[in-house]
This record gives C-alpha cells, structure tokens and sequence, in this order.
C-alpha cells in the first residue's frame, strides 16, 4: 500500500507477516485507512480458518490450507 506512514508498517509486519510465515495465522491483522483522521482497526481471530484469506494475499503470502 503507497504512502503508509512507517511506524504504521510495524503493525503488518509483526504482527502479521512474522507469524504467519512462521505458524501459519497472525496474531492480530491491522486494518490502516489512508484518512489520518480515521482510526485503524485491529482484529483477532480465536479459529485461524475464520481469518478471510484477503488478509493473507495483501501480504502476498496464501492461506493454509486452501
């Protein structure tokens, strides 16, 4: 996504992509919006199979066991 402020990538990395290369699902997943006066929106999911595999393929990775 262009133009994210850089603290903000810290959100999809850690707690997204680390995770999901090393156990399959993230421990949290950051919604960001580009309206800096909106809020981002964190989500968690207790069942993995419930996260929508959009969240994976923004990252570039595909949901296990698809």
């Amino acid at each position: 996504m262009k133009d994210v402020p850089y603290y903000c990538v810290h959100c999809c990395y850690w707690s997204e992509f680390m995770p999901m290369k090393a156990t399959g699902s993230p421990t949290r997943l950051a919604e960001y919006d580009p309206d800096p006066d909106a809020p981002c929106r964190l989500y968690f999911y207790k069942k993995p199979e419930l996260i929508p595999e959009r969240f994976y393929e923004r990252i570039g990775l595909e949901k296990p066991g698809k």
